[in-house]
């Protein structure tokens, strides 16, 4: 089990100007881990509290979301690395948002 934090941020441009998108999760995630001598392959997923906002006001939403991936863990001296890419769906009142961040990590 592995409780995560995060804050993704996405920039836009329109007509009359740009702007930002922002979505902070904390979700509880089951990892299966395949062993490896030096580095390990792993699926992840779980679910969570999404936050959305914009910026220029407007107001944020709280929301139900999920989450599913895969990464590489690589054991160092110490501490673990890893990488991975993760689909996340942040459900709302209209279209759900959808969106893949690729995150390095170090994990103590």
């Amino acid at each position: 089990m592995r409780i995560d934090g995060a804050h993704n941020q996405f920039s836009f441009k329109s007509g009359f100007g740009g702007g930002s998108l922002h979505y902070t999760s904390v979700t509880g995630n089951l990892v299966y881990k395949i062993p490896g001598a030096s580095f390990s392959p792993y699926a992840i997923g779980g679910a969570g509290w999404y936050n959305a906002g914009a910026s220029g006001g407007g107001g944020s939403t709280n929301n139900f979301g999920f989450n599913i991936g895969g990464g590489i863990s690589m054991a160092l001296s110490g501490f673990d690395t890893f990488l991975e890419a993760r689909f996340n769906q942040a459900q709302s009142a209209g279209s759900p948002a959808r969106y893949v961040p690729i995150t390095f990590g170090v994990m103590f």
